[in-house]
């Protein structure tokens, strides 16, 4: 391709982050932003121009349109987002797409990774749990949390709820926006699909990977009935999807799937493999400068 080419083709830059709250020095996996600092995101997308919906910004991708678009996506559909990040995104009239795990919107459980977050501190409740499941402990309370958490995301839904029942944890810990919520959400947000129990595909046989995707896809449709038909891979990086899972996707009537493998997306990107930039805490504003100008 010619360098005269290469200026005009089209790109799209997904960016994403996951929870928006005024706590973000408290989460010591740095996956949360403070509301001042997501309200700067925005503005700073909004003054480059071409912040699009997801499904409008991938069209005119598809369709060789040769600008350039961005996209804003939030993972998980934390409960933050009600109070903290759909009021600015609806003052500024800002698109963006949530994309929630269904069975947590349905049932108002705690995200079973916040679930084990809570034993940060909590080093004789990690010793009896580590004797009862045979799970070994780390040199910290932390750095045991972190691995179990690394495993705990390739089991299934069924085997974590069973596990959890071990643990005595309070009920008010961070979960996602309720059925009400979701359905509320303002205008400028669409709600993606994020499979049901936010268990990593790869991880699940054949049959429970479509009976994930198709249920999950469902709820969000009767949710929001102009969801775009592009899933967020939990965890999202190379190895946590295979072929048979895009094959899944492609019968439930998904046109694309986003990965959180970072890079910009070109017309002749792989749909079922498109990129993602995941926003750091504190560092946002500066990677939007560096990638967009």
């Amino acid at each position: 391709m010619s360098q005269s080419n290469e200026r005009e083709a089209g790109r799209c830059i997904i960016f994403f982050l996951h929870r928006i709250s005024p706590n973000a020095e408290t989460d010591r996996w740095g996956l949360t932003i403070d509301p001042a600092e997501f309200e700067q995101v925005i503005q700073s997308l909004l003054d480059f121009g071409n912040l699009l919906p997801l499904s409008e910004a991938l069209e005119r991708l598809w369709q060789g349109d040769a600008s350039t678009s961005t996209v804003l996506t939030i993972d998980d559909g934390y409960r933050d987002l009600v109070e903290y990040a759909f009021p600015n995104l609806m003052r500024h009239q800002a698109p963006a797409t949530v994309f929630v795990p269904s069975y947590y919107v349905e049932t108002g459980q705690p995200f079973w990774w916040e679930v084990l977050r809570w034993l940060d501190d909590k080093p004789e409740m990690l010793q009896r749990l580590s004797t009862r499941w045979h799970w070994p402990l780390s040199s910290s309370p932390e750095a045991t949390v972190d691995a179990w958490c690394g495993h705990m995301k390739y089991l299934s839904l069924e085997k974590r709820e069973e596990l959890l029942e071990d643990i005595d944890y309070p009920f008010d810990l961070p979960g996602a926006m309720s059925i009400a919520e979701t359905t509320g959400k303002p205008d400028v947000c669409s709600i993606g699909c994020h499979g049901h129990s936010h268990t990593v595909l790869s991880s699940l046989s054949d049959n429970q990977s479509m009976a994930e995707l198709e249920y999950s896809f469902l709820q969000v449709c009767q949710w929001d009935r102009s969801a775009p038909k592009v899933f967020a891979y939990p965890n999202g990086e190379k190895g946590d999807y295979r072929d048979t899972d895009i094959n899944h996707l492609q019968t439930v009537g998904m046109c694309g799937a986003l990965t959180t493998t970072p890079g910009v997306n070109l017309s002749d990107t792989d749909s079922f493999q498109l990129r993602r930039i995941g926003l750091e805490p504190g560092k946002a504003l500066a990677q939007i400068e560096t990638i967009l100008r």
